[in-house]
């Protein structure tokens, strides 16, 4: 018997893992039992078992951690087919396993309620599927990786609850009044770190330039902020800032850039209002407007999808995902056209969504669920000025 494992995220072959054949069918003899045959994967990720017995058995991949030949820990990484096999089938025919490590459930490691205004919830994992039950005054919620942040406007001098759930509840925090430090007063509205005031960088014309902020943005007051074009001050300036719908910590500034001009955005003290009632002193952002033929565009066609599956989108550059789309069942095509990209070599991901969560989501043992099915394809590179014609075919190896 012969085959590969391989990565079923990346495709990449999985090498020194075992491989293990099972003559008792029982689910958890994989928990419980050393397996009847078993061999391990080279550098390809390849493996062949000889003198295997005419039978059916249990086949279950394992990267195992504490060299027992048990899968015993949430943490190893495994493979399976679905159902036994007669060693007959397969004597020729080559096995294809894809290899994952199962999702742990949901769990809250620590949370921090020390600052007024603000929850910090460490998980185990990224909680993508956090269910919260929170006041109508919290302001908003951001997740970065594997924590949450919730910013709130709960009144110092009260207790409150915090509900959390995943497929079951989790947890129940009670946060405690605080009372604020002496200093709170002096808190500001800043730019964020990692976009520094007075920076130059440059945007395209055709989008909104964001701007991130430290905390969250309540209002935005247009009469106290300047724009300015080069040297100009613009008096009619028809510039919008409007407060992100799903980061409420970044403004998108809309306005009809010119190509090639340096635009200075001026923040009096007070045009902003934040969080607790935090307030900016002034701030001077400085930007550069490429020019649009800097930019390349990509349209994107793909063809033969299953009518009865969902599917979720990703265009990657460098490993970074930098736009998402979701599409329902009932298409078997999708297209759509994308402008002002930068110059460089992207990638398409496509994820086989049945769940519609709009992610990809590993397999589980237990429930004999296969991990979800993907497809990585390389685009042409994007050129300034150019137009890139991307038609892929869904075909599944």
């Amino acid at each position: 018997m012969q085959g590969t494992v391989i990565d079923a995220f990346d495709g990449k072959p999985v090498d020194k893992v075992l491989v293990m054949l099972y003559d008792n069918l029982a689910d958890t003899a994989v928990r419980k039992e050393l397996p009847f045959y078993f061999s391990k994967t080279d550098p390809k990720g390849s493996f062949r078992i000889e003198n295997v017995k005419s039978d059916t058995f249990r086949v279950f991949v394992l990267e195992d951690g504490n060299l027992n030949y048990r899968f015993d820990q949430v943490s190893e990484r495994i493979g399976f087919i679905d159902v036994p096999i007669r060693s007959d089938d397969y004597l020729r025919a080559p096995i294809r396993i894809r290899f994952f490590r199962e999702e742990a459930p949901l769990q809250l490691q620590s949370h921090e309620a020390g600052t007024p205004g603000l929850v910090k919830l460490v998980f185990n994992r990224e909680p993508w599927d956090l269910k919260l039950g929170v006041p109508e005054r919290v302001l908003f919620k951001e997740t970065i990786k594997d924590t949450v942040f919730l910013w709130h406007e709960m009144a110092d001098s009260s207790a409150w609850s915090l509900y959390l759930e995943s497929s079951g509840p989790i947890d129940t925090l009670n946060i405690r009044p605080l009372t604020r430090p002496g200093n709170w007063d002096q808190l500001r509205l800043l730019q964020d770190k990692k976009a520094e005031p007075g920076s130059r960088s440059t945007h395209n014309p055709a989008g909104p330039i964001p701007i991130r902020m430290n905390f969250p943005i309540t209002t935005v007051n247009l009469d106290s902020i300047q724009l300015w074009e080069d040297s100009i001050r613009l008096e009619d300036k028809n510039l919008r800032l409007d407060i992100d719908s799903l980061d409420r910590r970044t403004l998108q500034a809309r306005f009809a850039w010119e190509e090639s001009h340096t635009y200075r955005l001026v923040f009096l003290p007070g045009a902003l209002q934040g969080w607790q009632g935090t307030g900016n002193d002034s701030l001077l952002l400085e930007y550069r407007i490429g020019r649009r033929n800097d930019y390349g565009s990509l349209h994107l066609n793909i063809d033969s999808l299953e009518t009865e599956m969902s599917y979720a989108i990703e265009l990657l550059q460098q490993d970074k995902v930098l736009r998402r789309f979701q599409i329902d069942p009932g298409q078997r095509k999708w297209e759509t056209r994308l402008e002002g990209l930068s110059t460089g070599l992207y990638q398409l991901r496509l994820i086989e969504d049945p769940n519609g969560n709009g992610r990809w989501d590993p397999g589980r043992y237990d429930d004999k669920l296969q991990p979800e099915r993907l497809l990585l394809w390389p685009i042409e590179q994007i050129r300034a000025n150019w137009e890139v014609e991307a038609n892929f075919v869904l075909r599944w190896e």
